[in-house]
């Protein structure tokens, strides 16, 4: 479960990324909360659809909202 804070981002890696590692852990290095979905096994796995209801359902349950934060890496 996805709770949110005043300093929580949603963090959508690139390819093989990790919400610790990296841009993750940059914006965790600045305080921010960071949380999101990693594009690594299970999620890798799944189809593009499902990849998307997925991280749809993220951010419409958790980050909709005026102040939610989102970022989205696109490296592959």
């Amino acid at each position: 479960m996805i709770v949110r804070s005043m300093a929580q981002v949603y963090y959508l890696t690139g390819m093989r990324g990790r919400l610790d590692h990296g841009l993750g852990k940059a914006l965790s290095d600045r305080g921010l909360d960071v949380v999101g979905r990693e594009l690594v096994g299970e999620f890798r796995s799944m189809t593009f659809q499902d990849q998307v209801d997925l991280v749809v359902a993220d951010l419409q349950t958790h980050f909709w909202h005026p102040d939610a934060r989102v970022i989205a890496s696109d490296l592959l």
